[in-house]
């Protein structure tokens, strides 16, 4: 049994797409499943199709084969997915520039309040 990862990444945008393909050989055929947690989806020939991909997506995929001969066979996938964060905050300064300064201002008072 082989997973495959379209694109190949360990973490992904949100708002991106990704495909999870699981491929397995057997005789008679297998029929072929992918679950998350408690979650099954129904796909096509074993191929998992996310798109718009949000936080509650991330998570460990398990695609699981089995025919009348035996299985199922199990093969685990995981990913994370990354939120941005964009935008400026009250005037034109960048979000994460003024988080950045807030941390070192307080980082200073700390600094300065210890005891000797």
């Amino acid at each position: 049994m082989v997973i495959h990862r379209t694109p190949n990444l360990s973490s992904y945008d949100k708002g991106s797409s990704l495909t999870l393909n699981c491929s397995v050989s057997c005789v008679p055929d297998c029929t072929i499943q992918w679950s998350k947690g408690t979650t099954v989806f129904t796909t096509s020939n074993g191929v998992l199709s996310l798109s718009s991909l949000e936080p509650d997506d991330a998570g460990t995929y398990t695609c699981s084969a089995g025919n009348s001969m035996g299985g199922p066979i199990h093969k685990t996938t995981d990913f994370t997915v990354k939120v941005t964060i964009s935008g400026t905050g009250s005037g034109s300064t960048p979000v994460w520039s003024w988080m950045v300064t807030v941390l070192m201002v307080v980082g200073s008072l700390l600094s300065a309040l210890r005891i000797y």
